[in-house]
């Protein structure tokens, strides 16, 4: 039996393939603070969180995603233009904080980029930008991956199945 071909018209089903590399550094009260989260081709997700406070080991998480889960991160990806963005118009990364994204999706022909501000620490800093349309759109793409990954990882690492 033959797969199913899409509907004249239709965009191909996303295939998965998807690299992320997201990671935010701060200087604060407690010293220099990092946060990366990285999603290989392969399903391989990374999360690593840095803290000083209370002299805090760092928090280092390894989980393998399914291919539906890429599926749905490739998909969440492209449809936000991401893709299209460019830093030029951003407020340049600075010693307080920086926070950066990189993305490839279909190994570079589904597209490339690599953004880089200074931490965003709310919407009012977007508001305040030259660019704050690409800079909303970079917001809210980081917050929907940021919700993706701790829902995946409190699953994967729940103590006590409900």
């Amino acid at each position: 039996m033959e797969a199913p071909q899409p509907a004249p018209g239709s965009s191909p089903p996303p295939s998965g393939d998807v690299f992320l590399h997201y990671s935010t550094t701060h200087s604060g009260r407690y010293g220099r603070e990092s946060l990366t989260i990285q999603v290989s081709p392969t399903g391989r997700l990374s999360y690593n969180n840095s803290s000083g406070y209370k002299r805090g080991t760092p928090i280092r998480k390894d989980v393998t995603l399914s291919p539906a889960v890429l599926v749905e991160l490739h998909r969440l990806l492209a449809e936000s233009g991401v893709m299209e963005l460019s830093d030029a118009a951003w407020p340049p990364p600075s010693g307080v904080g920086t926070a950066a994204l990189e993305v490839v999706l279909d190994g570079g022909s589904g597209g490339r980029v690599k953004l880089r501000t200074e931490t965003i620490g709310s919407l009012l800093d977007v508001v305040a930008s030259t660019d704050a349309d690409g800079l909303r759109v970079f917001y809210y793409v980081v917050q929907d991956v940021r919700c993706l990954i701790f829902a995946l990882l409190g699953m994967h690492y729940k103590i006590k199945p409900i």
